[in-house]
């Protein structure tokens, strides 16, 4: 089951101290920013328009972690990411437009207190 964030969302994710349990920790994921491959990721560096791909991976913690960590140990990475993303107040779409109606719905997005993060 592959998951997908902007760049954006990937660094709200990892800096959210409330959502994720002191001693929790991913192992074996499969990363890809923009369509490659790494092997991890630099959030300073990272493009809030970025689409990070989230692949495989487990969550792990220490035998001293908190029971809220314990709940998600050797469970899947993806089902974590999308229970935080089902908590956020707002989403995120990437999508494609037709070029001729790129201003009507730039428009459209603006007249419902949209954010545009990348035009």
């Amino acid at each position: 089951m592959k998951v997908k964030l902007s760049g954006k969302q990937y660094k709200e994710f990892m800096k959210d101290n409330v959502f994720w349990p002191e001693g929790l920790w991913v192992e074996e994921d499969n990363l890809s920013v923009d369509d490659e491959p790494v092997r991890e990721i630099d959030e300073d560096d990272l493009s809030d328009s970025a689409i990070i791909t989230i692949e495989d991976g487990f969550l792990n913690c220490d035998d001293n972690a908190s029971d809220k960590a314990k709940v998600w140990q050797f469970k899947s990475y993806q089902p974590f990411i999308k229970k935080w993303l089902q908590s956020q107040s707002n989403q995120t779409l990437v999508i494609d437009v037709p070029k001729e109606q790129y201003d009507e719905i730039l428009t459209y997005l603006k007249t419902h207190k949209c954010k545009i993060i990348l035009k």
